[in-house]
């Protein structure tokens, strides 16, 4: 556990300095494949690449891959902007991260757009994948997969009975607009700080309370500044496994297959991480040192009322097809439902 926590906490560190690998060119004859990501070893993220990685070696392919999955090439904004570049051929990213490309993104992050995984499943890959692929592919990525995070719950320094308890309290939310608007419609002060800044922010109580999936607070140690997590379950958090588009269009039918193949399936990637992500919050809910609390049915309304007066102003700041893809959600939560 404490393991974890300092190489999560050094490779967020790492990960804002910049790129730390120089590009090395292909070998004569192949084609070259930089993988990138930010993942922590025996986590099933990183343990995900390294099972693309073994089953890649064993396909027919002139690809010549390098795998940089622990943040060697510096901090998301710094690799996806690589990709786009095609310095890097293929990473994974958070919606966070390419909600800076494709706004429209950020409406997955709208708080409880969805009750359970299996409804988050159903609508995403059902009704979203095709037009999410398509504004990807209009900035020059491919969408090949989806990722999984978890639910998102809010931490904080001191005792959470409720929303009223954030209120004019110091919140740290991620650049993107969904985190923010929930963070102001709790009434707190939303305050924008990186990862690598997060820990002295709660010590110096420049931000007394966040908004995080179980994997991060646990694995990185956010309980030891911050041990009171209410399981708000706001948000259904993804991920997204990406390429440059050029160069996935410029590879043969065969090699793409291929590719895909190595990729393993939707269902196999998720299960995997959900049931890792099961075993934090028991791990959670066993530590001493941390109070979780489930809020009750009275007070989740709170949360939920709350989050869901965000959508009207989420949609208008999350791009010009926000609006398009919006109803196309409520169209999928209409056949959830039947």
């Amino acid at each position: 556990m404490r393991r974890l926590a300092v190489c999560f906490a050094t490779l967020a560190l790492l990960a804002g300095c910049g790129p730390a690998e120089t590009e090395r060119p292909a070998a004569s004859g192949t084609t070259p494949l930089r993988v990138a990501a930010l993942t922590v070893p025996d986590t099933p993220w990183y343990d995900t690449w390294r099972r693309f990685e073994e089953r890649l070696s064993q396909e027919n392919h002139d690809l010549a891959p390098e795998f940089f999955l622990t943040g060697q090439l510096g901090s998301e904004e710094t690799v996806l902007s690589g990709l786009r570049r095609n310095r890097i051929q293929m990473g994974g990213f958070s919606l966070h991260g390419l909600a800076t490309v494709v706004p429209e993104l950020s409406l997955l992050l709208a708080p409880y757009l969805f009750e359970s995984q299996a409804h988050a499943d159903f609508v995403i890959d059902g009704y979203l994948t095709e037009v999410y692929a398509e504004l990807l592919a209009d900035r020059g990525i491919e969408l090949l997969a989806w990722s999984e995070v978890g639910w998102n719950h809010v931490y904080a320094t001191r005792p959470i009975v409720g929303p009223a308890s954030l209120r004019g309290q110091a919140m740290r939310a991620s650049n993107a607009e969904a985190p923010r608007l929930f963070a102001e419609a709790l009434g707190a002060r939303s305050i924008n700080v990186t990862f690598a800044e997060l820990h002295t922010a709660l010590q110096t109580g420049m931000v007394v309370s966040g908004q995080s999936g179980i994997g991060m607070y646990v694995m990185t140690g956010l309980g030891r500044e911050a041990p009171h997590l209410h399981l708000t379950g706001h948000v259904y958090d993804t991920g997204i496994t990406v390429a440059n588009r050029s160069w996935w269009l410029g590879l043969s039918d065969e090699t793409r297959e291929a590719i895909r193949r190595s990729l393993g399936t939707q269902a196999e990637g998720r299960e995997a991480i959900r049931e890792h992500l099961l075993r934090l919050e028991e791990e959670a809910l066993a530590d001493p040192r941390l109070t979780v609390t489930q809020p009750t049915e009275e007070v989740l309304a709170e949360w939920r009322a709350l989050g869901l007066a965000t959508h009207p102003a989420l949609i208008e700041r999350s791009g010009p097809r926000a609006a398009e893809i919006y109803p196309l959600i409520e169209q999928a939560n209409a056949a959830w439902a039947e």
